[in-house]
């Protein structure tokens, strides 16, 4: 039997940049009495965020990216900023530093609703597989027609 790995070099692992080991700053952000269910309720957020709040100079995006967490909405409200301001002139402007990032606890929170929705079936059609049969022959209190994605 022969043997691949006889008579070649061993595969070399690239140096990586160690970090140093730090406490990490949290900085909880405070509510603010922004609209952020547009495009322009959350551009106002960041700039209050950025400036107000973490007094930060628009230098200071130069070069950096930095990743935005947020439901469909919202991430779906940044891309349209980034869209919008891609021809303006600092980084800052462009939102360059911005990486929007859907959550999947959204997204995973959507599918089982809509996989409840589509199998919960209707009383009386004594169709089994169907989520209402499951819960009638089974007796489970917890499930629930009216708290669907929480099974």
């Amino acid at each position: 039997m022969e043997r691949l790995s006889e008579g070649r070099d061993h595969p070399i692992v690239p140096p990586c940049r160690v970090l140093k080991i730090q406490k990490s700053v949290r900085l909880p952000l405070p509510t603010q009495a922004i609209d952020e269910s547009s495009i322009d309720g959350n551009m106002e957020y960041l700039d209050a965020i950025n400036h107000d709040v973490l007094n930060l100079p628009q230098e200071f995006f130069n070069n950096r990216y930095m990743m935005y967490f947020g439901n469909l909405a919202t991430i779906r409200n940044l891309r349209g900023i980034k869209a919008m301001r891609e021809r303006d002139g600092s980084p800052y402007e462009r939102y360059d530093f911005m990486i929007p990032i859907p959550q999947l606890f959204h997204t995973r929170m959507t599918h089982l609703r809509q996989v409840y929705t589509v199998h919960w079936g209707a009383e009386g059609k004594d169709v089994l597989g169907i989520i209402h049969e499951t819960k009638y022959e089974l007796r489970r209190k917890s499930i629930d027609e009216k708290n669907k994605g929480y099974i």
